[in-house]
């Protein structure tokens, strides 16, 4: 419900977390072409992270 507030506690240090920025999104309703975005988002960042490592 607040994930605004935990997006920008997270981004407080970039140096940390493998230098990821947290983003937030919401609506009263989440269409589904968000969750479908994010879902995009989400997979290809984990991706890159593991690429890394």
């Amino acid at each position: 419900m607040e994930s605004s507030l935990e997006a920008e506690r997270r981004n407080e240090n970039l140096d940390d977390d493998d230098h990821i920025v947290y983003i937030s999104y919401g609506e009263c309703t989440n269409p589904a072409f968000l969750s479908e975005g994010a879902e995009i988002v989400n997979k290809q960042t984990r991706t890159l992270i593991f690429q890394n490592k």
